[in-house]
């Protein structure tokens, strides 16, 4: 018999835990990777395997993570600003003061880490429509 995970029970679906964590590790790669590449240091090999793998890291991820995202979906305001908001704003806050220490002390000058546009825009872009789609459920028009 298949148990069902519940919030009661704790269970947590192994599965799911190593697609997120197998995600992660193809984003850092491909931050490296793409480090390495505008350095002039990442041989070919490596940024067409880099390239190959683009469709699937950050899909893999959100398919993981939207499989988990009923609970927080359906909870309050008040109980998504304080226990996940308030929490990773923290944590983002101390990992951009270490980043740019270290870019400032660390790293020479002439390479330049914010090349590129600046990505931050991708938080607002995932979580805006998350929200949005909780707030729709738990209105009284709702199919679901």
């Amino acid at each position: 018999m298949i148990r069902t995970p519940t919030r009661s029970t704790g269970v947590r679906l192994e599965w799911v835990d190593a697609a997120k964590g197998m995600s992660i590790l193809l984003v850092v790669a491909h931050h490296a990777v793409w480090f390495l590449q505008h350095s002039g240091q990442a041989p070919a090999a490596v940024v067409m395997a880099n390239e190959a793998l683009a469709s699937l890291r950050m899909p893999l991820f959100f398919l993981a993570s939207g499989l988990l995202a009923a609970g927080p979906l359906a909870a309050p305001w008040r109980v998504v600003l304080h226990k996940r908001v308030a929490f990773f704003l923290y944590l983002y806050a101390i990992w951009t003061i270490i980043r740019f220490t270290f870019f400032a002390t660390v790293v020479p000058p002439e390479v330049d880490p914010d090349a590129p546009p600046t990505r931050s825009g991708w938080c607002w872009r995932c979580c805006c429509p998350a929200r949005a789609c909780g707030s729709c459920t738990r209105s009284p028009c709702s199919p679901w």
